[in-house]
């Protein structure tokens, strides 16, 4: 099972950024955007499937 964890975790590494929402609140100066955690990442996969879809690699339904 650790290879299959191995794999899909660099599957989720390999991803593009997930889009991120826009702010609650106006921002006072323009940041760079950070980096979205890998642990983050899962968690979005679990939650959008078209972003799933973008780190397996295939089409959406």
């Amino acid at each position: 099972m650790a290879v299959v964890r191995h794999f899909a975790i660099n599957m989720i590494r390999t991803a593009p950024e997930p889009e991120a929402p826009p702010p609650m609140k106006p921002q006072r100066k323009a940041t760079k955007p950070t980096r979205t955690s890998i642990k983050l990442r899962r968690k979005i996969a679990s939650w959008r499937e078209d972003y799933l879809a973008i780190a397996l690699g295939t089409s959406a339904r």
